[in-house]
């Protein structure tokens, strides 16, 4: 269906708001067009600079590209925050002369060709975790700590501009790439976990747990090794594991997906859910494996009979108590596969902002610094709610502290389709895993088909 645009313009000489569907080509302010593919918001800006005299950027556009960008464009509904935006925008323009363009991409690829063609790339990117490691390595984005963003007056650990927790986390080679920005991730919803009991591990020579998960040892060969020392010890379950699921997403992609034009389709064929399956099969057919209920679960862990708890986050913050016991307990990421084809991130389900390489950091740095200061302050309880509780908060920090993993959940009937055509047969039946993901992509294309057309 082909989209329709709308302009509207205010009176006033700083700015102009053009909210439509748009192309990914950077409008000029003085450009009209109605034949658009993308949401953009086209007005002078300012930044917030490291000089008393405002930098003037000689109407040079700010491009910010993201896939969540329409949150942040005034609609004209006054509302609270559309006033708010609008405002802000009007005071940023009158310091600086430069343009601001937001504009709504799907993701990474849609802006690869202009980086290949050599065009002017955006200031800033929105990216996910798998996209942010791939744009690191070709060298589209920079590092945080680089010293010509320390120049330009950035500082990924200002408060003012951005939450921190995850972001210090989402390390790639070691360094930091991306910051938030009134993020939703920041809320306690991380994914799966796991809570483990420190003294069962050290009783079989295994220490220091958290410093294999920074080192990137922390892996499925290393789990199951774990699993066979624990085979020794009487009365002792290596692990209960909450939602299987959470498995089968630990390399970022899930069995089902949804397409941009919101279709859901199968990928249990993938080659980055078939490893995943295999691991939750032996995983979930092990003698060690605790098959009780969640409460069962949590009661023989209390006991120090459950190593390690596979938990959501939901769950931890709903049963703080989980981590008071009278041993010593940890919290762990999920393991990774060992050859590491799938995100380097150990936060699949992660989301932010990372600055691109270019010849004009001065421009990127202030106006960014500018935008998310205010963004940041004014956003976060309008969007996500009540303020957490202080014992919330001190949950989520010591669980972000650990580098926790995250990934999507899907809608109830979905979710029970994939355990149902997939994940019970997986530790149910007899047959090989290719032969188990046939029939399931089989049943599973069926079932979305019905469902997609509801």
């Amino acid at each position: 269906m082909r989209r329709t645009s709308a302009c509207l313009l205010l009176p006033s000489v700083f700015l102009l708001l053009l909210v439509s569907a748009c192309k990914m080509t950077p409008l000029a302010p003085s450009v009209q067009t109605t034949t658009v593919t993308q949401r953009e918001s086209l007005h002078p800006s300012v930044g917030n600079g490291n000089s008393d005299k405002p930098a003037d950027f000689n109407g040079d556009v700010w491009r910010l590209r993201a896939p969540w960008v329409s949150s942040y464009l005034p609609k004209g509904d006054n509302t609270a925050w559309d006033d708010y935006l609008w405002s802000t925008y009007r005071e940023i323009a009158q310091t600086h002369n430069v343009m601001l363009s937001l504009v709504t991409i799907s993701g990474l690829e849609s802006v690869l060709p202009s980086f290949a063609a050599g065009e002017t790339p955006p200031d800033v990117l929105g990216l996910s975790a798998s996209e942010i490691t791939r744009a690191a390595s070709t060298g589209y984005i920079l590092p945080l700590d680089h010293a010509s963003l320390a120049v330009a007056g950035f500082n990924p650990a200002d408060d003012r501009n951005w939450h921190h927790g995850l972001s210090e986390q989402m390390l790639w080679k070691g360094r930091q790439w991306s910051v938030q920005v009134a993020s939703q991730a920041d809320l306690p919803s991380f994914g799966t976990l796991l809570v483990y009991n420190r003294d069962l591990m050290e009783s079989i020579g295994a220490s220091q747990l958290e410093n294999m998960a920074e080192t990137g040892k922390w892996t499925w060969e290393y789990y199951n090794q774990l699993a066979k020392a624990m085979s020794s010890l009487p009365s002792r379950w290596v692990q209960a594991v909450e939602t299987p699921l959470s498995i089968l997403a630990m390399n970022g992609r899930l069995p089902v997906m949804q397409s941009k034009a919101g279709q859901w389709h199968t990928f249990v064929k993938d080659n980055q859910v078939m490893p995943c399956a295999t691991f939750l099969r032996t995983t979930l057919q092990s003698p060690s494996h605790f098959s009780g209920t969640l409460d069962e679960a949590l009661d023989e862990f209390t006991k120090g009979h459950i190593a390690f708890l596979w938990l959501s986050s939901q769950t931890l913050l709903a049963h703080p108590e989980v981590l008071n016991q009278s041993f010593d307990t940890g919290i762990l990421p999920l393991p990774r596969q060992n050859s590491g084809v799938a995100s380097s991130s150990l936060a699949p389900g992660y989301k932010g902002y990372c600055i691109a390489a270019n010849d004009n950091l001065d421009k990127t740095v202030t106006v960014f610094n500018a935008w998310a200061s205010r963004i940041n302050n004014q956003n976060w309880p309008d969007v996500y709610g009540e303020a957490l509780s202080l014992d919330s908060r001190l949950l989520r920090n010591h669980v972000i502290s650990n580098r926790i993993a995250d990934q999507t959940e899907l809608e109830p009937a979905i979710a029970g389709a994939v355990n149902s055509k997939y994940i019970t047969p997986l530790f149910m039946s007899d047959d090989s895993d290719w032969l188990i993901a046939i029939r399931a992509d089989q049943d599973l294309s069926r079932f979305l088909r019905s469902f997609n057309a509801e």
